[in-house]
């Protein structure tokens, strides 16, 4: 009775949901994680988090890590406010466990000019980049053209808001970052965060030689996840793969505990 209620409650929003809303639409019919590596956090359940969530875009970071956890909380920052419906939508989907702002995140509180990548009538948001250096890069060309299967693109430009995460004086267990070549700028906002807490860090793997060194020197270690067998695999540099998770020996500890059967067993945390 209840699947048959769950079933018709999604045709029904199916319905109402505007079509370019393709992450959304997607996650609703599948019921899993847009990206293998978010079944990570699926070994997350029982913390509450805070996840602060840097990149929303429309918001299926938060929607497949609900689809495999049940305990998280998850602040989600997205800088364009074109997607602002996608996030209230989700808001409503998960009220108690999820919450948006309008706002990226750098150096320091202030505004910026997000560049959007617009094929015909269709806005690439997935790839809008703070960083228009970013655009000159062959792989994201290719990628670009390869999402919109045009050979041509053009550039958008939109102001934003940005501010920084240590401002914010918050107290995150875990941040994603997936922010189109913004890594170091969004990483240096965060120093004194980093610090004090430690948080486990997804981030997309780009550009790892201009922000990985920053992390080496606070002491954080980089890992993937492979999911079958489960574990959580300490590497030294580039590898294949399309998110990274950093880890600090002084990361919370009830995280730790939770990933303890993942990590290698000469890696231990700093109380040990």
């Amino acid at each position: 009775m209840i699947d048959s209620l769950k079933k018709w409650l999604i045709t029904v929003i199916l319905r109402i949901i505007p079509v370019r809303w393709q992450h959304i639409r997607w996650q609703l019919v599948n019921g899993k994680p847009h990206e293998a590596d978010i079944y990570l956090f699926q070994h997350l359940n029982g913390l509450s988090g805070p996840v602060l969530d840097l990149g929303a875009n429309y918001g299926q970071f938060a929607l497949s890590v609900f689809s495999v956890n049940t305990t998280l909380q998850i602040e989600s920052w997205e800088p364009n406010r074109q997607l602002r419906w996608a996030l209230r939508f989700v808001r409503c989907l998960h009220p108690w466990r999820f919450r948006y702002r309008l706002q990226g995140a750098g150096t320091e509180p202030g505004s910026a000019t997000l560049h959007v990548p617009q094929a015909g009538r269709e806005d690439l948001t997935t790839n809008a980049s703070l960083d228009i250096e970013e655009f000159d890069k062959k792989y994201v060309r290719k990628r670009l053209q390869e999402y919109s299967g045009q050979q041509d693109y053009q550039l958008q430009e939109v102001a934003v808001k940005l501010t920084s995460v240590d401002r914010e004086n918050l107290s995150p267990a875990i941040i994603k970052i997936d922010v189109e070549g913004w890594e170091l700028q969004t990483l240096k906002g965060m120093r004194e965060t980093l610090i004090r807490h430690y948080p486990m860090l997804m981030i997309e793997l780009n550009n790892h030689r201009r922000w990985y060194p920053w992390l080496q020197q606070l002491g954080y270690q980089l890992f993937i996840y492979q999911q079958q067998p489960a574990a959580l695999l300490p590497i030294s540099g580039y590898a294949k793969t399309l998110n990274v998770f950093c880890l600090h020996r002084d990361s919370p500890p009830e995280l730790l505990n939770k990933l303890k059967p993942l990590l290698p067993a000469d890696w231990q945390p700093a109380d040990t």
